[in-house]
């Protein structure tokens, strides 16, 4: 929205500070100080996006940098939300369980998988309080939880009742979040991903066995090329499912997101977000120069790859506003293929067809 003021702003006494605003306001200033720091090492656009994925401050990112982003379908990284959260709760999981797995008394004689998903929840919600607790990352980080949650009480957390769970939460405190594009694009995705991953657990486990067993090279070389293929699968998988939305809401598409994702997401699980979270760590050591220096490298690279999809034929995605019922029969569609395991769930092509 936007508007104007007629006359002079003046300020008024709104009374004492609340509990939550004298909280918040030493968080506020800590955001601000890192992403200070963050653009002081990171000079120009490489920076303005450091300080979005560290603190989700996006105001200094500039349009001739932000659009190529939003054409290629990659500005999803720039805004804090599931990915982000997921890197953050998946590093710290992996990293807690593996140093208590080497002391023999505790890993054998304690649950640290649940241990570890306790740190990676309270890792989750301090990123949450860098972050702003904007839209986008509250909602992420509720899902997290409600999956951590699930592994600590042994229960599956890649299931359609977490995703369930979390969205009659969110719409308890919030109805009219279902009409945001946001709210429909993350859940639309993140169900269809949900499904997705039921059919291609299923096909990759009715894959024949090798006969040999594979060398150091051969296993290294067959998991990075599964690791590639679940990165394509995945960036399908959620590009077709927020398809209707991005089209409906703001008339455009990602031709090259597949691609694009395909080659900067695996950069920013290893490199680009590590190295945010090492130099976040860091900073009350000064010492934060060599981990930023490394996320540059990750933020650069996704500039390049943004900037390269943009400029292919077609690449700034314009379509125009389609039918009015396009959008409407897309979503069903998404919902309909992900809601069924039978194959009833392939009449979900009709209304794909029709949008």
């Amino acid at each position: 929205a936007g508007g104007y003021v007629l006359g002079r702003a003046s300020p008024i006494d709104l009374g004492p500070e609340d509990w939550t605003s004298r909280l918040l306001r030493p968080i506020g200033g800590l955001r601000h100080t890192i992403a200070e720091r963050v653009r002081a090492a990171l000079p120009g656009a490489t920076g303005a996006i450091g300080a979005a994925l560290i603190v989700g401050e996006q105001r200094a990112i500039p349009d001739e940098v932000a659009e190529p982003l939003r054409a290629s379908g990659l500005t999803h990284i720039v805004s804090i939300s599931g990915l982000h959260m997921s890197l953050v709760a998946g590093g710290v999981i992996v990293a807690v369980r593996a140093f208590l797995a080497l002391l023999p008394g505790l890993a054998l004689g304690f649950p640290i998988k649940k241990w570890a998903a306790a740190a990676a929840f309270v890792a989750a919600t301090i990123y949450l309080l860098l972050s702003g607790n904007q839209v986008a990352a509250l909602r992420s980080h509720l899902m997290l939880s409600v999956a951590l949650l699930a592994v600590m009480v042994d229960r599956p957390a890649v299931t359609m009742h977490t995703v369930a769970v979390s969205a009659a939460l969110i719409l308890a405190v919030e109805p009219s979040a279902v009409m945001e594009p946001s709210f429909q694009m993350s859940y639309l995705a993140v169900i269809a991903l949900v499904a997705a991953y039921d059919l291609y657990r299923t096909w990759s486990a009715r894959r024949p066995p090798p006969r040999d067993e594979p060398s150091l090279a051969g296993h290294l070389l067959g998991s990075g090329l599964r690791h590639l293929e679940g990165f394509a699968f995945s960036s399908l998988v959620a590009g077709l499912a927020t398809a209707p939305v991005i089209a409906g809401v703001f008339f455009r598409a990602a031709p090259y997101s597949i691609p694009a994702n395909m080659a900067v997401l695996p950069v920013t699980g290893l490199l680009t977000m590590p190295a945010a979270v090492a130099g976040t760590l860091a900073m009350p050591f000064g010492l934060e120069q060599w981990p930023l220096w490394a996320m540059g490298l990750g933020i650069d690279w996704m500039i390049a790859v943004g900037s390269w999809a943009a400029a292919m034929p077609g690449g700034a995605g314009w379509i125009g506003a389609p039918h009015a019922a396009a959008m409407p029969l897309g979503i069903v569609a998404v919902l309909w293929l992900s809601a069924w395991k039978s194959r009833i769930r392939l009449l979900g092509l009709v209304p794909a067809l029709a949008a």
